[in-house]
């Protein structure tokens, strides 16, 4: 797992100990933090299913290889660039 997974991961921990039932308690502390709350709560209010983690990282792979899917499985932490 590389650094960008751990620290995924390490925000999914804290997310699911602080978040309600309706998932917004959480208060950002950053104004890009509070930038992405409110567009999950836009999302959310419009019916937009989010993704979830695995499929968040996959579409970071998938746009990194240029669109192309590579069919990655796992990240092993060494870098494609």
């Amino acid at each position: 797992m590389n650094r960008q997974e751990r620290g995924a991961m390490n925000c999914r921990k804290h997310l699911d100990n602080t978040l309600s039932e309706d998932g917004v308690d959480w208060i950002p502390r950053t104004p890009f933090g509070r930038i992405l709350l409110s567009l999950r709560k836009k999302a959310a209010a419009a019916g937009i299913s989010l993704l979830t983690e695995e499929e968040v990282l996959e579409e970071v792979r998938n746009r990194r290889s240029g669109g192309k899917s590579h069919g990655y499985k796992k990240d092993t932490g060494g870098s494609n660039v």
